[in-house]
């Protein structure tokens, strides 16, 4: 894992206290949606267990968010909250 970033209304201080927290996974890739994401949830599993909030994880390949191709990726660099 090469970090996480906090996006959304959480990151941006105007959150709700039903809203969910973003949370993109940066990964070395290549990334497999469906196994990386089984294995981010069993990894917080005990995390969402004393949440009160859903979390919704996005697994991304590292080098392809660095690259910036996709839109979702610009957005989450420009005004995501990285914790490497």
């Amino acid at each position: 894992m090469k970090g996480t970033i906090l996006f959304g209304s959480e990151a941006h201080g105007n959150s709700l206290p039903e809203s969910d927290l973003d949370v993109m996974v940066l990964l070395n890739g290549p990334v497999n949606t469906g196994d990386d994401l089984e294995q981010i949830i069993q990894a917080t599993y005990d995390i969402q267990l004393i949440s009160d909030r859903s979390i919704h994880y996005i697994p991304a390949d590292y080098d392809e968010y660095i690259k910036g191709e996709y839109a979702l990726f610009r957005i989450v660099k420009e005004e995501g909250i990285l914790y490497e």
